[in-house]
């Protein structure tokens, strides 16, 4: 009768052993080679897996000026998106800026274009705007709503 449990409760160490065991392998596989040769002398160093070289990147700080009451600021980069924030400011406000923490963009020259969709249906597009980000300098950009259209600008 205690047979019947038993195969039900090693198939969980049995399977973290057999997984243990491969890594182990697989380590010692990429291990460098010290063994010596029939002449006597050292073999060389098993060859090491070229890993792809990190991509700089620098923070963008985006910011958005806008008399919208609530909505959302959507933000795509070569075409993929990026950033989708939602803003809000009080009733009594006309205008109001909203600032978000920066977005780390990989180094180089890129495409941006940015929309704003209000909770009233009303929609902010922007032009195609070049973006040249440096490896060692951040950008600040700031987003501002003007009735339909929706400009974008390095923020001084």
């Amino acid at each position: 009768m205690f047979m019947t449990r038993k195969p039900g409760h090693l198939v969980v160490p049995v399977l973290l052993a057999t997984a243990f065991q491969a890594l182990m392998v697989g380590a010692w596989a990429n291990a460098p080679s010290t063994s010596k040769t029939s002449h006597g002398t050292s073999a060389k160093p098993a060859a090491r897996h070229a890993y792809p070289a990190r991509v700089p990147k620098s923070p963008i700080t985006i910011s958005l000026t806008s008399t919208m009451r609530h909505g959302n600021l959507e933000v795509s980069l070569d075409g993929v998106p990026v950033f989708n924030e939602e803003f809000q400011k009080p009733f009594y406000v006309i205008s109001q800026t909203t600032t978000w923490d920066p977005l780390q963009i990989t180094a180089g020259k890129h495409k941006l274009t940015a929309k704003v969709i209000g909770t009233n249906g009303k929609t902010c597009l922007s032009g195609l705007y070049d973006l040249e980000v440096s490896r060692k300098n951040g950008i600040e950009l700031r987003f501002k709503t003007k009735g339909d259209k929706l400009t974008v600008e390095p923020a001084s």
